[in-house]
């Protein structure tokens, strides 16, 4: 398979112009915020097990709150994401600004060779593990824990992208035990044991989630084109980037659309269906490269060092 091609500058900056024509209300994002919000403390006062799922999706949720608002992009006014983004990290135990700082450091790095990427996906062919292979047969999310949740929430204290700062380290310090005492005291309130049964459950959960609708679609196993670069424009790193199917994608704020969102990563998340539908209809060759058809579950029945090891595209195309 060739090397895919990329949109011109021009290209983009028409799209964008063109898509963001239609101003979105914020009335949308902020009941759907409110109401996980609400469904998440709830979850605490249902049935165990019903708690613990509808914990795991809104916990779910909760982490592409924090990202979204990590881009300064589900709100218009930059306060307003900075607060809500805070409180989202409360809940899914991420510390917003070392999120944000992370983040940030993989959509600039992702694909580089210089190993800056806090997230990075393999670049070249990974060595069997029958460690490995029993942990992910199992459904145990070990990609998502080390491979997204942990680089993330231990950013500022093993930075990939520049030095170790004192300053980050102590707001990174203050948020996560602002975060476990805010915790402790609603343990307090709901009782000890069923506090900690639910939100453990429903962190493991929502680590399952997340690893199945993104962790193993967006980068798994695709190598960064043209190779070996020091860094990537946002242009190119579509080719190494999916966009997958999701029903509902609008609960999870179309985080599943990754291509059109490494292309505009600032870019509000109600704009990326339009992007999606433009970007398809005028140049359908940038989806050529690789398959929106992930299915994570018959995925697992592979061996791990398959899933991981990177390689020129999907077989599929679409």
């Amino acid at each position: 398979m060739d090397t895919p091609q990329v949109l011109t500058k021009e290209q983009v900056a028409d799209f964008l112009q063109e898509i963001q024509q239609k101003s979105f209300p914020q009335l949308k994002t902020s009941l759907l915020c409110v109401a996980i919000t609400v469904v998440y403390i709830a979850s605490f006062f249902m049935p165990l097990f019903i708690g613990v799922i509808t914990l795991s999706f809104t916990m779910t949720m909760f982490i592409v709150v924090t990202h979204e608002c990590a881009h300064l992009s589900l709100f218009r006014k930059r306060i307003v994401n900075v607060v809500i983004g805070h409180i989202a990290g409360i809940f899914c135990f991420m510390p917003f600004p070392t999120y944000q700082r992370g983040h940030r450091a993989h959509h600039n790095w992702v694909g580089s060779n210089l190993d800056k990427d806090p997230t990075p996906s393999p670049k070249e062919q990974v060595p069997p593990s029958l460690y490995l292979d029993v942990l992910f047969k199992l459904r145990i999310p070990v990609l998502y824990w080390y491979g997204v949740f942990f680089p993330y929430l231990f950013y500022d204290i093993n930075p990939t992208a520049n030095k170790r700062n004192v300053k980050h380290i102590l707001q990174f310090t203050t948020s996560l035990v602002f975060t476990i005492v805010l915790h402790c005291l609603a343990a307090r309130y709901v009782g000890t044991s069923h506090y900690l049964i639910v939100i453990g459950c429903g962190f493991f959960g929502s680590g399952i989630i997340y690893e199945h609708l993104f962790t193993m679609t967006q980068h798994l196993g695709l190598q960064s084109l043209p190779e070996d670069k020091e860094r990537y424009s946002y242009r190119e790193q579509v080719n190494f980037s999916r966009s997958v199917r999701l029903p509902a994608s609008t609960l999870f704020f179309h985080f599943n659309l990754h291509k059109e969102h490494h292309l505009a990563p600032g870019l509000n998340y109600q704009y990326l269906p339009a992007l999606h539908k433009k970007i398809l209809s005028s140049r359908p060759d940038i989806f050529q490269f690789t398959s929106s058809e992930i299915h994570p579950f018959a995925t697992r029945k592979k061996p791990v060092h398959e899933v991981l090891s990177a390689h020129k595209g999907d077989d599929v195309e679409v």
